[in-house]
């Protein structure tokens, strides 16, 4: 204790004392001021004699509460930057948060998000239909991803799908039994366009290796049947057009 608090705490005491005198004659004491108990009296200080007590007990409270460090861990400041500490993605900006989110129909996103809880960074999609695709993600938006993605009506995709420019493809299987290996063109909301160069096969085992413009057969390309005929030439709108190569 230091002398400045001791010297507090002794004021305090002499002005208690102060007041259990029998004052008798004093004009600081009304009649009132006596309470019966145990068969007794106890006499209570008027409250112009507890004033000085009072005044003294606030100071000693006031004088305490200002010792606090201005860091330290129980001040708000404090606690903050504790926090920050332990967990630097839920405050630091330039660390971006990690969170798991589960939609009502099952969807599941694991990953980076932005300051509106929208898919932002890299991260994980999962529906229950099959799809899984993992990647970069922009404000919500798929960015680059690679990965399965199954169409409502049962398409299934696997594969790169890139909206920065550069190329992207894999595998398309349809449901009435096609399929597609090569380039594509992401199509939203439906399953991706052959687009490029890519090889489609038929249920009934025929084949068209070439290129492909907006999901049809499109520029030079070939076509094998399973009988040994091949057709090759120019391709327009999917039309066989000559065989002049």
């Amino acid at each position: 204790m230091t002398p400045r608090i001791r010297f507090f705490v002794l004021l305090w005491r002499a002005t208690l004392r102060r007041g259990r005198r029998r004052p008798s004659r004093s004009p600081f004491l009304r009649p009132s001021s006596f309470i019966p108990h145990n068969s007794s009296l106890i006499l209570c200080p008027s409250p112009l004699l507890r004033l000085p007590a009072l005044l003294a007990a606030a100071f000693l409270l006031s004088f305490l509460g200002g010792c606090r460090k201005p860091h330290d861990p129980g001040t708000a400041q404090g606690t903050n930057t504790h926090a920050r500490a332990k967990f630097p993605g839920l405050f630091d900006s330039k660390v971006r948060a990690q969170q798991k989110i589960m939609l009502p129909d099952g969807t599941l996103y694991e990953g980076e998000i932005d300051d509106d809880g929208k898919p932002d960074g890299l991260g994980r999609l999962r529906l229950q239909n099959g799809t899984d695709q993992s990647g970069e993600w922009h404000h919500g938006e798929a960015y680059r991803l690679t990965g399965t993605w199954v169409a409502p009506d049962g398409t299934k995709e696997v594969g790169v799908w890139n909206r920065d420019g550069t190329k992207c493809g894999g595998t398309i299987n349809w449901p009435d039994g096609r399929k597609y290996e090569g380039d594509w063109r992401i199509i939203e909301g439906t399953p991706e366009r052959p687009h490029g160069t890519g090889v489609m096969t038929w249920p009934d085992g025929h084949t068209y290796t070439g290129q492909f413009r907006d999901g049809e057969m499109d520029g030079p390309g070939k076509m094998t049947w399973p009988d040994g005929r091949v057709q090759s030439g120019s391709w327009l709108h999917g039309v066989f057009h000559d065989s002049s190569l």
